[in-house]
């Protein structure tokens, strides 16, 4: 199970358009952990104990259309 998500974790996934990461254990989203991911349109981050969100975390996904918290 995932706990952080770390900066630039996801550097040369460039094509991606969707990301599952529910049912972890994910805690901290880290400035700059979605670097890259350009192309992503869903974030499905549903399920996880997120405590902090770090600025920025979310800078790049300038394609972002839905993403699932919860």
């Amino acid at each position: 199970n995932i706990s952080a998500i770390e900066k630039n974790s996801f550097l040369g996934m460039e094509s991606l358009r969707k990301l599952n990461l529910k049912d972890n254990f994910i805690e901290m989203l880290q400035e700059g952990c979605f670097n890259g991911l350009k192309s992503l349109k869903e974030l499905n981050l549903f399920n996880n104990t997120i405590k902090v969100i770090k600025k920025h975390s979310f800078l790049e996904l300038e394609n972002l259309g839905r993403i699932v918290l919860g």
